[in-house]
Formats: C-alpha cells, structure tokens, sequence
C-alpha cells in the first residue's frame, strides 16, 4: 500500500499547524489546554480535508503521482500558513522554570528532561502495546501479511 509512506511527506506540517494554531490561540487568550485542543481539531480538520480533496481521488494512482501530490499539498499549507500567520518564529515560553541544571558538565532545561521523560513513557507504552496485546499481534500479522 502506497498511501501511508504517502502521508509521512505532511507529517511535519501538521505538527506545524498544531504549533501554530496554539500559539495564536494562547495569544488571543485561550489557556493552553484548550488551546492544544482547538490546534489538534484544526490539525485533523486540515488532514481530512486534504485527504478528501487530494489523496482520494488519487486512489490507484502510481507511487510517484502520490509523493508529488503530496509534495504539492506540503508546499500548499506551508504557504497558507505564512499567509494566515506569519512568518516569524514564534517559541513558548518555559513550562518547568527557566533555571537551567548542571548534568555532568552539560546545562540541560528542566522541561527537557520532563519531555524526555514523556517520550520514555510513550515508547515503553507502544512497546507493550505491540509486544503484549492482541492489538500488537494483529499489527504485527498484518504488516507481515496485509491480507490476513
């Protein structure tokens, strides 16, 4: 299947609209997590439409046709979203303090280390979840054998 190496070319700039779209959405006073929440029903608002509008009616096509359909739809949104924000950095500002610790002669943020701590989570959840579930199991039989 094509389809989903297809959509790794976007990946990137849903996380961008998701960025962008809290960022704004703080600016304009909303607390964060609501603002995290309106950025991802913007985020997969844009996804469904672009696979409405784009990926679907490609339905068959080669390889090729769909990585330049969605090369085309990356350099579309990037250029919407210097239109409908701008094109200025933007950073948020420290969420654990700004003091930074001393760790073995490197100087780390303390929200790097929640985030990597966040990530370590994550990983070992997804880890469980494919080597210990029926869910896991099933996408493992699946990647080797899309028709089972």
């Amino acid at each position: 299947c094509t389809r989903p190496r297809s959509l790794r070319f976007r990946s990137g700039e849903f996380v961008m609209i998701g960025g962008m779209v809290t960022f704004f959405a703080v600016a304009a006073g909303f607390p964060l997590p609501l603002a995290a929440l309106i950025a991802l029903v913007a985020a997969v608002l844009v996804g469904v439409l672009l696979h409405r509008l784009a990926i679907e009616p490609a339905k068959g096509a080669s390889p090729v046709t769909l990585i330049i359909i969605t090369i085309g739809a990356s350099i579309f949104l990037r250029g919407v979203a210097a239109v409908v924000f701008d094109k200025n950095y933007h950073s948020y500002p420290g969420f654990a303090g700004t003091e930074p610790i001393q760790f073995g002669g490197a100087t780390i943020l303390p929200q790097s280390l929640i985030v990597l701590g966040g990530t370590l989570v994550i990983v070992v959840a997804l880890w469980l979840l494919a080597t210990r579930t029926m869910i896991g199991k099933a996408m493992a039989a699946t990647a080797a054998n899309r028709l089972a």
